[in-house]
């Protein structure tokens, strides 16, 4: 469903070395090589699916592929592997189900108010009619009130809950990828320019499956990535955990002296 919506088609013998660098890398983490789809979109962006590592599935934009050079395409390939077999893929599907099924009862519970409302209820006599009427106008009210209350509260809490858990999730992929590529670089590379040509993706993706992606689709990078409902971290708080990973943000303490 989630390929579907993002128009994905299963790369091909043009896309030879992606494919390449997949079956190489995935050896290394030590799950099954994925399949690999492409989504034909400008934007630089990937996600993975897969209800465990045996049937896992990485998709990556045509934009992606263009702009970043193989080793930032390792870092990021490393990056969706270790969502697949840390089993981050199939957890981030779940809660992507999850709200979306939050979202559609609240709308059912409303519109049983309304259907409700337009129905008021009568009795055999003057009296009996009053008094149904009394306790239909009070269950209209209380309803309303109900309803109002989830389609504000409910939807903002499945939301808080799918951020948090994503940018914790996020952390753990990229040292993870770190790990399964021993090279920092290509990953740190690759979040730079995903940030600096970051564009909307809302032809391929909405706010339900944004916590899939490797770089949020739907946001502006201006947003920054530290309030309650972003399902990413900052890209530079991302970056600077890498650096500190690698110990790249410091200089070597002879080298003053040299």
């Amino acid at each position: 469903m989630i390929l579907d919506l993002a128009s994905a088609t299963e790369a091909g013998p043009a896309e030879q070395q992606l494919r390449n660098v997949v079956a190489e890398l995935a050896v290394a983490t030590g799950i099954p090589a994925p399949r690999v789809f492409i989504i034909e979109s400008p934007s630089a962006n990937a996600l993975s699916v897969g209800k465990d590592p045996q049937h896992g599935t990485i998709a990556i934009t045509r934009g992606l592929l263009e702009k970043l050079d193989r080793e930032e395409l390792q870092g990021v390939i490393a990056h969706e592997l270790a969502h697949i077999a840390n089993l981050d893929s199939r957890h981030a599907v779940l809660v992507a189900l999850l709200v979306g099924a939050i979202v559609l009862l609240t709308d059912v519970f409303f519109s049983l108010i309304v259907e409700l409302a337009q129905n008021p209820w009568t009795g055999d006599d003057i009296k009996d009619t009053l008094a149904a009427l009394a306790i239909w106008l009070v269950v209209v009210i209380v309803g309303f009130i109900v309803a109002g209350l989830l389609k504000l509260v409910a939807p903002l809490a499945a939301l808080a809950v799918q951020a948090a858990v994503s940018r914790d999730r996020e952390y753990l992929a990229d040292a993870t990828a770190v790990g399964i590529t021993r090279n920092p670089a290509g990953l740190i590379g690759a979040l730079g320019k995903l940030e600096d040509t970051r564009s909307d993706m809302l032809g391929e993706a909405n706010r339900g499956t944004q916590h899939l992606w490797i770089v949020n689709p739907v946001r502006a990078s201006s947003e920054g990535g530290r309030g309650w409902f972003a399902t990413h971290p900052a890209t530079e708080d991302r970056i600077a955990r890498l650096r500190a990973l690698e110990g790249l943000d410091h200089e070597p303490e002879d080298a003053g002296a040299a």
